[in-house]
């Protein structure tokens, strides 16, 4: 009996124990987390302002939501579709008559990324850190994905699709080491080919548009 009295004492000592400390816990999350995540949201809105597209007597443009304030960037008949990459945003307008891409810088100067010749146009942009701008241009005759190396202004086309089949709405995205690889839809035949791992991968009676992806990384980490 002794024994057995002995493990209950244990027993109630170790509740007692961590009742305090959840208690000390629970105490210390309603006093510190409000102030911990408040200047975190603050810094939020401040740091990676929300960019969005929004009607206006019937116009489209761009707006950014910072700091609890909306302020209009850009002052066209139709500028839409923002993406920001560090202190630059990326958008598609038809300014000049057609859909191409253009760049915001931080001083609000609109620089034009894109020159699609004729008619043809350019949308759908995708910068990475890496110095590439990922978008669709429909310049070969039909949509496909192209890039655009902000460095030297070189333009790749990345996709060929087959026949009648078309490619758009390229995302990037980072895995390990920094590998980069880059999706899209596509719009494929019957019989239908996606571009998977390097190889035309048949894909037989699809109707739906497919996601395709391809990796333009070093092969070494």
């Amino acid at each position: 009996s002794i024994v057995i009295d002995s493990k209950k004492s244990q027993r109630k000592k170790r509740k007692i124990v961590y009742g305090g400390i959840f208690t000390i816990l629970l105490i210390a999350s309603v006093i510190y987390f409000p102030r911990v995540i408040k200047p975190l949201a603050h810094l939020n809105t401040q740091v990676f302002p929300v960019y969005f597209s929004a009607e206006e007597k019937g116009n489209i443009n761009i707006y950014r939501y910072a700091q609890g304030s909306y302020e209009r960037m850009t002052f066209q008949q139709m500028d839409y579709d923002p993406v920001s990459m560090g202190m630059n945003m990326f958008f598609t307008s038809i300014r000049e008559g057609k859909r191409e891409i253009y760049m915001l810088d931080p001083t609000g100067e609109a620089i034009r990324m894109t020159y699609s010749a004729s008619l043809f146009e350019s949308w759908d942009s995708e910068p990475t850190l890496s110095g590439w701008l990922y978008f669709t241009s429909d310049r070969s005759g039909k949509a496909e994905i192209y890039r655009l190396n902000f460095s030297t202004s070189e333009v790749q086309q990345l996709t060929f699709s087959p026949g009648d089949a078309e490619s758009w709405e390229p995302e990037v995205a980072l895995a390990a080491c920094r590998r980069e690889h880059f999706f899209y839809k596509s719009t494929p035949l019957l019989p239908a080919f996606r571009l998977k791992k390097g190889i035309n991968a048949p894909l037989l009676f699809k109707k739906q548009p497919e996601i395709g992806w391809q990796d333009f990384s070093p092969t070494n980490c």
